[in-house]
C-alpha cells in the first residue's frame, strides 16, 4: 500500500466516526435565545398579556425556561429547570403545581 493509500483509508476510517457523531449534534439545535410571543399568531387560554418574552439558557441536557408576561406596568415572571432526558419534574408555586417532561423526538424538543 502507498502512502496516499494509507493516508486515503485513515481519512476515510477518521470520517466514518466523525460525520455520524456531527450530523447528530447538527440534528438537535440548540434554542438559547430570547423569543418574542407573537400575540396576533397566538391562542391563549388567559387574558392576553401585553407582550410575552421567553429566556432559554439551553446547554443539552440542561435547559431553563424564564417567562415574563406584562400586563400593563406589571410583570409576571416564572422558571423552570428541566433536562431533556424526558423525566418529569414537578414544581409547586402557590397553589400552582406543574408536572413537565422534556424530551427529543429526533430533532424535535417536546415539552
Amino acid at each position: 500500500m502507498t502512502l496516499d493509500g494509507a493516508i486515503w483509508h485513515l481519512t476515510t476510517l477518521w470520517l466514518s466516526f466523525i460525520l455520524p457523531l456531527t450530523a447528530q449534534e447538527a440534528s438537535k439545535p440548540n434554542f438559547s435565545g430570547t423569543w418574542k410571543l407573537n400575540l396576533k399568531k397566538s391562542m391563549l387560554q388567559i387574558p392576553a398579556p401585553s407582550s410575552t418574552t421567553f429566556y432559554i439558557v439551553h446547554k443539552d441536557p440542561k435547559f431553563r425556561l424564564t417567562r415574563t408576561h406584562v400586563y400593563g406596568e406589571k410583570k409576571d415572571t416564572w422558571s423552570i429547570d428541566l433536562t431533556t432526558d424526558g423525566k418529569e419534574h414537578y414544581q409547586k408555586d402557590g397553589d400552582f403545581e406543574t408536572r413537565t417532561r422534556l424530551y427529543w423526538e429526533g430533532s424535535s424538543l417536546i415539552l
